[in-house]
């Protein structure tokens, strides 16, 4: 399913965000 790199990616996201 395409939830799976979707959901890699969001919390990717969150956490660049937090470093920023």
């Amino acid at each position: 399913p395409l939830t799976g790199p979707s959901r890699a990616l969001s919390a990717l996201r969150y956490l660049a965000n937090c470093g920023r």
